[in-house]
């Protein structure tokens, strides 16, 4: 039969690309065991969801013959779980791109200072005729404040072309 076309899902794979077969006919011809290692259910609403979840420990201790002492050797997660495992995982792998965007900054705004105090070093009897002529210091100033910025906005559509042209090939590769 044919499901209901499902809206995709951030967390599992495409929902709508989902065969429907009979469980031994899966265990013999395609999965190799004899166990089932994975159960989806839906609960009708969210007020029901901690009562589907015990009446499903409770089956499974039944099914497996564990005794009330005995530890479960099976998991019981609702999305709720995985929303906020996946959340946590997010926000850390934030924090870890936000310190590698942080220290790549820092670098580069190092480069620039050392490219700029050479263009300096190089350029003062340039600067000093342009002083003794009638320039004014802040002209100077602005002069090698506009080359440090186009430096570095230069620098950043190179280094932007460069990672992106890299993933598309890395991915491509893949």
């Amino acid at each position: 039969g044919l499901l209901e076309t499902k809206e995709h899902s951030a967390i599992m794979n495409d929902v709508n690309d989902v065969i429907m077969l009979p469980i031994t006919t899966f265990h013999r011809r395609l999965a190799g065991h004899s166990f089932v290692d994975r159960i989806w259910v839906g609960a009708a609403n969210a007020r029901d969801l901690e009562g589907v979840k015990a009446s499903i420990t409770t089956v499974m201790r039944e099914r497996r013959e564990l005794k009330p002492e005995e530890p479960l050797n099976f998991e019981v997660t609702d999305a709720r779980e995985v929303m906020t495992m996946m959340g946590s995982v997010m926000g850390m792998l934030s924090m870890g791109i936000s310190g590698i965007a942080g220290i790549s900054l820092i670098v580069g705004g190092i480069g620039i200072m050392n490219v700029m105090l050479v263009a300096v070093t190089e350029r003062t009897r340039e600067i000093g005729i342009r002083l003794a002529i009638g320039a004014r210091g802040r002209d100077v100033l602005l002069q090698f404040l506009i080359e440090a910025v186009v430096l570095a906005i230069a620098g950043g559509i190179l280094g932007t072309v460069i990672g992106i042209g890299s993933a598309f090939a890395i991915t491509g590769a893949i």
